[in-house]
């Protein structure tokens, strides 16, 4: 008899058919995430691992084609969109709860009807936990309700809908950032890519890279590109091949040591040894797109001259690429002492950025580095002559996780720098002809005053806060539409 994942059981067993809200929903919910988690890994350590991971590997490799295709964002359609972004996730975590379990006796075959039953127990879980993080964040404003089936409706209110918003929103500008690199992949619906090389990309991160992981990037990206793109088959076929065999199809194809390409596998490969003991579930709310940097799967520690055998597929890899490139942007990969050096040459640079792309629009531009001791230097005060608009703009370059968790983290500091950019923007106000005589405007009347802070990576934000916090790529927005209203 199928081994069904009973999700609408587990539900009934810690949630009586009722309306919860406040901590006690929160509380309900973690305790429902945690018998949800265990209850996956224990469905899955009665299958056999090596035909079980391919299984879930494939449909994981599935869903990181979809992703790369790039084409839920022309829907329009936010169920589709937050569909394709979240399936890499909730595969992922299959496939890590199957690494995780624990060996058992039995060795059943799974079926198609046990896989489905598993993705939707994952699916739950997930939901779960995003929505107890939601609470959490939101002084516990919220709730949920169950029925008599095992059913669970989320309550919804502008706050839920406007961090759902927010996180298509950002999910979105993170995948604009990726198109330069997406776009090199040139890949079509039938997994076919005419051609590829992110290599030149890494290059400038080797140092890096270097003296954090012995290895360079470039070589990194240059074994899973070789591996893609002359090892796997296309379309969602799973290579399952031991590692020995893999290292000398890389060498025939690559420039690189054996011993640089191990360490490139080793960064890219993921097994039991590598997962905490304390795995928990609420890894789930905490598992930004970063997830998937290590989409080589490592099955078992063989003997004699095979080696380990190893799980993989093209489209995870290139995902994983993509992905290890925002990472590095948005801060998540450490990159060890020199990173230190390199993060404060950012911040020069981003600024140097934001007033180019005011300088190219037409805006004069300068920076005030003499205000009072209580106000601080401004990044940029620029003014657009023919609309007779002042800029005040601070540019943010902090490098930063875009993961659910640190929402709460990013609208404290929100508040913080409109706090002091309040500050310039009204000793602005009240100087303005000496800021129209520094930026040689002559008679130049200012008929509006617009504060802005401007980030490296997207941010979550507030509502009611008093000035916009937009990323590089909102803010060449919102002066294209000052330029052309």
């Amino acid at each position: 008899m199928p081994n069904i994942l009973q999700a609408n059981e587990i539900i009934l067993r810690i949630c009586e058919p009722r309306t919860y809200s406040g901590r006690e929903a929160h509380a309900t919910l973690n305790r429902l995430s945690k018998e949800l988690h265990e209850a996956i890994l224990s469905d899955c350590s009665l299958f056999v691992k090596p035909k079980l991971i391919p299984v879930l590997y494939g449909l994981f490799d599935e869903s990181c084609f979809n992703f790369l295709l790039q084409e839920h964002f022309d829907s329009n359609d936010p169920a589709k969109i937050y569909s394709v972004e979240k399936s890499p996730t909730i595969f992922r975590y299959l496939l890590e709860a199957t690494i995780l379990c624990p060996e058992t006796n039995k060795h059943m075959e799974i079926t198609k009807l046990e896989i489905l039953s598993l993705i939707r127990g994952a699916h739950i879980l997930t939901e779960a936990c995003a929505y107890s993080e939601y609470l959490h964040r939101n002084d516990f404003a919220g709730g949920f309700v169950t029925n008599d089936k095992g059913e669970i409706h989320f309550s919804s209110d502008e706050k839920l809908a406007k961090t759902r918003r927010e996180f298509l929103a950002k999910m979105a500008l993170l995948s604009e950032k990726m198109k330069p690199d997406v776009s090199k992949l040139e890949m079509d619906r039938s997994g076919n890519i005419k051609s590829v090389s992110l290599i030149e990309d890494a290059i400038p991160y080797d140092a890096l890279f270097v003296q954090t992981y012995n290895v360079k990037l470039s070589t990194i990206v240059g074994t899973a590109e070789s591996i893609a793109m002359d090892i796997c088959s296309k379309g969602h076929v799973v290579e399952v091949i031991p590692q020995n065999t893999l290292l000398k199809k890389i060498r025939r194809h690559t420039p690189y040591s054996k011993s640089e390409i191990k360490k490139s596998l080793q960064f890219l490969s993921i097994d039991k040894s590598l997962l905490s003991k304390e795995y928990q579930y609420y890894r789930i709310y905490d598992a930004p797109v970063s997830v998937s940097r290590q989409p080589i799967i490592r099955l078992f520690d063989g003997r004699g001259d095979k080696g380990s055998v190893v799980c993989l597929g093209r489209n995870a890899l290139f995902r994983a690429l993509l992905l290890l490139f925002a990472d590095i942007d948005r801060g998540v990969i450490k990159l060890g002492d020199v990173a230190k050096r390199w993060d404060q040459e950012k911040g020069p640079e981003f600024e140097k950025n934001v007033k180019l792309a005011l300088s190219t629009r037409g805006f004069k531009v300068i920076r005030v580095t003499e205000p009072p001791s209580d106000i601080g230097e401004i990044d940029a005060v620029a003014c657009y002559e023919k609309k007779q608009v002042l800029l005040i703009v601070e540019a943010k370059a902090q490098k930063l996780d875009l993961s659910m968790d640190k929402a709460k983290l990013h609208y404290e500091r929100s508040r913080k720098w409109c706090q002091r950019h309040d500050k310039k923007v009204k000793w602005a106000k009240e100087n303005i002809p000496l800021l129209v005589n520094r930026l040689n405007l002559g008679k130049t009347q200012i008929k509006q005053v617009i504060g802005v802070i401007v980030t490296r990576v997207p941010w979550y934000t507030e509502t009611d806060l008093p000035y916009k916090i937009l990323s590089f790529e909102e803010f060449e927005r919102l002066l294209d539409q000052i330029c052309n209203a």
